[in-house]
């Protein structure tokens, strides 16, 4: 079940300390697994060697109807990771829990482990947050809650670079500036993270129709890694709407917003990206006629809203030129839009005509003689009505005798109404070196297994 989910995060507090790096902002990787939302929390920082120390005055609650999801049965049941046999990671997607980093500041098997140093506050006493709103005592976390690192020294804390995060990062705004602005303060200038929550939210609702929110709320202590200050905090208040696409530009402002288009093209300027818009391309530029027009990139001499190109019809037949080109039925072979029958060509169809049944036996040949060389690809078309439903029952095409190719290996049918059919498509080179080698002719041979019987049919 696809869904969706709002975070908020806010909190008040004041930089007690030098601006010199230190705390810049909560950052989160969002990403949809199956039908739950899983969302990992850092402390964002600008220096690889600033540390974690712990959070404090958290309150984390949701208002989504599936509630916080917690893995049944296991013996840490709490807001802690489960460190016993490493199985809390950041890969995991049916357990929540609070972390300070990742274990021994490494990554085992490709998947962050949550620091085993993590303790809790007297404030943290929650045993389960698996419930639904009709328990909200279970789904809000005990209030200023608050958790840190066992082991300061350790390298569980350190800060590790944000960049290609799984998932969707959203970064941070001050109260000041509005949520989703790109290069605001903040999170934004987060190039580093400390891993301190992983969050799994079972979800009830659908994509740009979420049906509740998750409230991170909290304040978090840094050990400046440049001047050894410690205690720096930042008031933050973060609203990451849903971005369906995944593309990162938010539904709400997204012209395209089921389909990736970080550009946002939008040519005719109506509010529609062209990734999911519906519109007439007759000249198959991927972009509205009237955009090719007003762009000047296409003529409109009867000013009737269509492409000049789009109303040629070379061979008079009711069909633009341009449509039979796009769909195959008329050949141009020096992709200038016209087809290669208007300016001299000649289309070509010989038919060998039924060479007999096929036999394990007795090779089958046709010779195509005086053959014309060609401007475009060639198709060749075996048709073929015969005892071929066996598996040791098969055809080998070959074309002027080389080792040829096999068809009808994974089952063809056993004397069919309708003839078995293969096809062989010749780039213009392959076709024309089959032509030189034999003098303007090529020879086709089909030969079969003996387990092919010619009388079967």
């Amino acid at each position: 079940m696809k869904h969706s989910i709002f975070i908020a995060m806010v909190g008040t507090a004041s930089i007690v300390a030098s601006a010199e790096a230190g705390f810049l902002g909560f950052v989160a990787s969002v990403r949809i697994v199956g039908s739950n939302t899983v969302i990992d929390i850092y402390a964002g920082v600008d220096n690889p060697s600033d540390k974690f120390l712990n959070v404090f005055n958290a309150n984390i609650s949701t208002t989504l109807a599936g509630g916080f999801k917690q893995k049944a049965g296991l013996a840490t049941k709490t807001w802690k990771p489960d460190t016993a046999g490493f199985s809390s990671t950041r890969n995991t997607i049916d357990d929540s829990f609070m972390t300070t980093g990742t274990f021994s500041g490494g990554a085992y098997g490709g998947e962050f482990y949550a620091s085993s140093n993590t303790n809790g506050d007297p404030n943290f006493t929650g045993t389960s947050w698996n419930a639904t709103p009709a328990s909200p005592a279970a789904i809000t976390v005990p209030a200023n809650a608050g958790w840190y690192t066992g082991d300061p020294t350790a390298i569980d804390n350190r800060a590790e670079s944000l960049a290609g995060m799984v998932g969707r990062i959203n970064t941070l705004a001050t109260a000041a500036i509005p949520f989703g602005i790109p290069g605001s303060l903040g999170g934004a200038a987060a190039n580093y993270g400390i891993w301190c929550g992983h969050i799994v939210v079972v979800g009830t609702g659908t994509l740009g129709a979420p049906t509740g929110n998750i409230l991170w709320s909290a304040s978090v202590s840094i050990k400046d890694g440049v001047t050894g200050v410690t205690d720096q905090r930042i008031s933050t208040n973060w609203v990451p709407a849903p971005d369906m696409d995944s593309d990162g530009i938010l539904n709400s402002a997204d012209n395209c917003p089921t389909v990736a288009n970080p550009n946002q093209a939008d040519c005719n300027n109506n509010g529609i990206g062209e990734a999911c818009e519906t519109f007439t391309d007759c000249n198959y530029t991927g972009l509205p006629d009237s955009c090719d027009i007003a762009a000047g990139s296409s003529l409109d001499a009867d000013t009737n809203g269509v492409p000049d190109e789009c109303q040629v019809d070379c061979n008079m037949n009711q069909i633009s030129d341009l449509q039979e080109i796009n769909n195959g039925s008329v050949p141009d072979g020096n992709a200038d839009r016209i087809p290669d029958t208007c300016q001299g060509a000649v289309l070509v169809n010989s038919d060998s005509g039924i060479l007999g049944a096929p036999s394990g036996f007795e090779a089958r040949s046709f010779t195509f003689a005086s053959a014309l060389y060609a401007e475009s690809t060639v198709t060749l078309t075996v048709d073929v009505r015969g005892d071929l439903n066996g598996n040791t029952e098969w055809i080998t095409v070959s074309l002027n005798g080389d080792a040829g190719r096999r068809f009808f290996e994974a089952g063809g049918n056993d004397c069919p109404s309708t003839p078995d059919r293969a096809t062989i498509t010749l780039t213009r080179q392959q076709y024309a070196a089959l032509l030189s080698a034999a003098a303007d002719s090529f020879t086709v041979t089909m030969t079969c297994p003996s387990t092919v019987d010619p009388t079967e049919c």
